[in-house]
């Protein structure tokens, strides 16, 4: 049962990466402001920690979500682990993606599971007020797998070079 757990934040992530990929290529007639230019982002000291703790990995979370709501979409890209953002055009595919949200409200974040954490692995359960675009409407996915209103999903963090970095998004635990 534990390794299906793993496997279904890595299935969901690898479907939206693809139907986003699809949108790009199938929908080239679509303007959006690409490529995105990645900068490099320094880990600073509230970033890097060596054993897992609620305050400082649920910040991760909060500026993940913050820099998408803020339409810092190369920044929260860069807060993705490698396994997730492998390549450029899987990062564009997640900056797409992250540019069809009109607005994004987090009400809540909570630890999720605690006690199946690790020193390189945590999931937190987020509540958040979404408002798609309405060209999202007619994406692979339609809105990615939002509707518009109260939506809630699971984010999976893993270390990364001993930094943080947002591992899966998933619409359950």
């Amino acid at each position: 049962m534990s390794s299906m757990k793993k496997l279904f934040p890595i299935l969901g992530v690898i479907v939206l990466a693809t139907g986003a990929v699809l949108l790009t290529v199938i929908r080239p007639q679509r303007e959006f402001a690409l490529p995105i230019s990645l900068p490099t982002i320094q880990p600073t000291a509230a970033v890097v920690s060596t054993t897992p703790t609620a305050s400082n990995s649920m910040d991760i979370v909060k500026t993940f979500l913050k820099n998408i709501s803020e339409k810092k979409i190369a920044e929260a890209v860069a807060m993705m682990t490698t396994k997730v953002v492998p390549d450029d055009s899987t990062k564009q595919a997640w900056g797409v993606q992250y540019a069809a949200f009109k607005k994004l409200v987090v009400t809540s974040v909570e630890p999720s599971m605690p006690e199946e954490w690790s020193a390189t692995g945590e999931s937190y359960k987020v509540t958040m007020d979404v408002e798609m675009t309405p060209e999202s409407a007619s994406g692979p996915i339609p809105y990615y797998g939002y509707e518009n209103g109260v939506n809630i999903r699971w984010i999976t963090l893993d270390k990364e070079g001993g930094v943080w970095k947002v591992a899966g998004i998933n619409t359950g635990p």
